[in-house]
């Protein structure tokens, strides 16, 4: 698949196992992705359990840093979707 810029022109390509390759990742690799970018936005005190793809988040009850956690943790690549309790 081509990569286009805002212009329309071909900057790149993507290929079949590029992408493959990100959503074929391990749990224990996501988890710990997912750790260390809840970390470093200041959300250590989250954590993720992850099966299939599938992030469950554990932490405060403040809903603001739920949200939050939620959006971060879906960035990383091969994240499926995010739960929380």
């Amino acid at each position: 698949m081509p990569v286009v810029d805002h212009d329309g022109r071909v900057v790149g390509m993507l290929s079949r196992s590029s992408v493959v390759q990100v959503l074929a990742r391990a749990d224990e690799d996501l988890a710990k992705d997912v750790d260390a970018a809840l970390t470093w936005v200041g959300l250590g005190a989250w954590i993720a359990d992850v099966a299939d793809g599938v992030v469950v988040l554990s932490g405060p009850d403040d809903s603001t840093d739920r949200a939050v956690a939620q959006l971060v943790a879906g960035t990383v690549p091969g994240v499926v979707d995010v739960r929380s309790p």
